[in-house]
């Protein structure tokens, strides 16, 4: 059971990932904002043999990959792994204030964020050699829907310190 010394901390480290999440999904928003407001003054000057479908193609590709691995990935980062953990030596990037757990959540959460916002540059690169306006919302609605899809939960980070904690006290193993 945690304590609440240490439920004010997942709150107070709670507060943080939701400012961070909400940054991460905001500037998609500005990068929209900001492409709709350069589109006249964009000229495409591409050559014929320019091989943008390829690009495109490939990009989408990129696209498919990031999304199926950052499934996989955050899965394996709020794993609590039983020989690698331990409650004595905390994480370096770990602030007296902070909660292991919080960081942990932190890292998993900043990671798969990122690798969301990457397809919607993407989407952005090819409205840049382009102005491909299809391509650009189609990726920039998977980029936004699989921030929202991967957005932190409370009751996540609130079962990932529980099993830290029973790690911690030796009582069980996850």
């Amino acid at each position: 059971m945690l304590g609440n010394a240490e439920l004010k901390e997942l709150d107070d480290g709670w507060m943080i990932i939701l400012i961070i999440w909400g940054a991460m999904l905001g500037s998609l928003a500005i990068f929209m904002v900001i492409c709709h407001q350069i589109q006249d003054q964009i000229k495409v000057n591409l050559r014929i043999d320019f091989p943008f479908e390829a690009i495109k193609y490939t990009l989408y590709s990129f696209s498919i990959l990031i999304l199926a691995s950052i499934f996989y990935l955050r899965k394996a980062m709020l794993k609590v792994h039983t020989t690698s953990y331990n409650p004595k030596r905390p994480l370096s990037s770990v602030s007296k204030n902070q909660n292991v757990a919080v960081a942990k959540y932190l890292s998993s959460i900043t990671i798969a964020m990122a690798l969301s916002e990457s397809i919607g540059i993407f989407g952005l690169v090819i409205f840049l050699l382009k102005k491909d306006w299809e391509s650009f919302y189609l990726l920039f609605s998977v980029s936004a829907g699989a921030m929202v899809y991967f957005r932190p939960r409370k009751e996540e980070l609130l079962n990932l310190a529980k099993r830290m904690k029973v790690m911690e006290t030796g009582k069980g193993s996850y």
